[in-house]
């Protein structure tokens, strides 16, 4: 099947010349056509512009720096596609990405996003569950239940996009919010395969504290739809969120108290014994130290099982 509908790709840009030129020429490489790329800029002094000017690109610089959202906002305000991908400058999107999403699109009207498979900083490929496809208000709910569904591996109808304007901005966690507002008006659907590259640019908002704290915040401003589903939905967002707290915590100091109350707060959560979060609370005890030697001794094992199954 093939579509000329067109394709936005929005990409937002911080200081990231190094890495901006990659993002950019993923997405001029794109098997679709047509497709017209727009580079935000949100550096507050054109600091993108000598590198956006190299390509056949839509340039818009803020006048000041206003945070992810906004700035997806701005993209997406500006986007003409029936179809749009908000693109983070440090990943990049594989040559048929955009054309193996949209034709599942056209095969299935009912759905508003299509996510697919991505690969990590770390090289580890990551696919969707088998599940979480059609109705996924709950598993969006539960917060760590869609991975890998984020921002740069979906595709949404444009439609869909633009009536949730303006995006609210997020000290962290942009996707979270994003994916229930559209799981509350939408079905998904993804494509089983890796089709996005997350990049390593060493800077990501999702490995601070303020991340969690959005988890928190998200569980308050969605209660009246964490109240359509039994009290189990919001148990697994609670435990998500002590849970990253408390990885945050440890990560950042040698040896944290609040870090392993939050693993215990997690554990509360829990309602089945779970090895990788009750090995984090007692690791966490001993320190930083003991708890990446643990956890790294876990993602061994658990990679061996994977290989021999």
């Amino acid at each position: 099947m093939t579509s000329d509908s067109l394709a936005s790709v929005v990409i937002p840009t911080y200081y990231r010349n190094d890495w901006l030129p990659t993002a950019i020429e993923s997405a001029l490489d794109q098997t679709h056509d047509p497709v017209e790329v727009i580079v935000v800029d949100d550096s507050g002094e054109s600091h993108a512009e000598a590198v956006a000017s190299e390509y056949d690109v839509h340039y818009i610089a803020h006048e000041r720096n206003l945070g992810g959202n906004p700035t997806r906002n701005t993209g997406i305000e500006a986007a003409s596609g029936e179809y749009i991908q908000l693109l983070d400058d440090d990943d990049r999107i594989l040559p048929t990405k955009l054309e193996k999403q949209i034709d599942l699109f056209e095969a299935t009207p009912s759905v508003g996003v299509v996510y697919c498979g991505l690969q990590q900083e770390t090289g580890d490929l990551v696919f969707p569950k088998q599940e979480n496809r059609g109705d996924v208000l709950a598993q969006a709910l539960r917060i760590s239940e869609l991975h890998p569904c984020q921002t740069g591996t979906m595709l949404f109808r444009g439609g869909i996009l633009r009536d949730l304007l303006p995006l609210a901005d997020r000290e962290a966690g942009d996707d979270l919010g994003l994916k229930i507002r559209v799981a509350a008006l939408t079905e998904f659907d993804f494509i089983d395969e890796v089709l996005l590259v997350k990049g390593d640019s060493g800077d990501h908002r999702s490995s601070k504290l303020e991340f969690s704290d959005e988890i928190f915040s998200i569980v308050d401003e969605f209660d009246q739809l964490y109240d359509r589903f039994d009290n189990d939905v919001r148990k697994h967002a609670m435990r998500a969120a002590y849970q990253s707290r408390g990885t945050r915590l440890v990560n950042q100091r040698r040896w944290s108290l609040e870090a392993t109350l939050c693993f215990a707060k997690a554990l509360s959560y829990s309602d089945s014994p779970d090895p990788k979060l009750i090995g984090s609370f007692v690791s966490s005890i001993f320190g930083r130290w003991m708890y990446h030697t643990t956890q790294t001794l876990y993602n061994n094992v658990l990679k061996s099982k994977t290989r021999f199954n």
